[in-house]
């Protein structure tokens, strides 16, 4: 297991440790555990081919194809950009980064897909063996990393609430005696 999954699912690593996580470095551990997934099941179902049991081989080989297919896809697309947002926003300088509001929901609407393609994916696999336990650790992080890039883009969000709503100045109380 990567040292991104570890940091992740290790409850011996305190939380918090690491306030600036590389998320490059977390995606690269997140394809390369997708990648070793898929040549466990390659080599499953040539297991199960040579004993005999060509059924069991064939959902092997489904589940390889398609699903670790499309997880490796996630992985290489989500982590390049949310790669690309953090380049953006560092280069903007710190306390600097702020996000129109249409863009942020672009984003926020892109990080909706992704966490709905990864619970999909992540129902697909059965849970309950080691390689399937492990494959929900890799759903897990990236639903954690999802997760933590929709809370960053929101807290860097231009408010564009320009009612005074939530300003009590901006309240004008009639006088009920008036």
């Amino acid at each position: 297991m990567s040292e991104a999954i570890q940091k992740v699912t290790d409850p011996e690593v305190p939380e918090g440790d690491d306030p600036d996580p590389d998320t490059d470095a977390e995606y690269r551990a997140l394809y390369a555990d997708a990648q070793e997934g898929t040549e466990r099941l390659a080599m499953l179902a040539k297991s199960a081919k040579d004993s005999g049991h060509p059924e069991i081989a064939k959902i092997y080989d489904e589940v390889r194809g398609t699903v670790m297919s499309i997880l490796s896809d996630v992985i290489t697309a989500t982590g390049g950009a949310l790669t690309n947002i953090e380049d953006q926003v560092a280069a903007q300088g710190e306390g600097e980064s702020q996000l129109l509001p249409d863009d942020a929901e672009k984003y926020l609407q892109l990080f909706g897909q992704y966490r709905e393609l990864i619970d999909g994916l992540r129902k697909l696999v059965p849970s309950g063996s080691s390689d399937g336990d492990k494959q929900h650790a890799v759903f897990d992080t990236l639903i954690r990393m999802t997760d933590g890039m929709e809370e960053f883009t929101k807290s860097i969000t231009l408010d564009d609430d320009d009612d005074d709503d939530d300003d009590p100045s901006a309240t004008v109380e009639e006088d009920p005696e008036e």
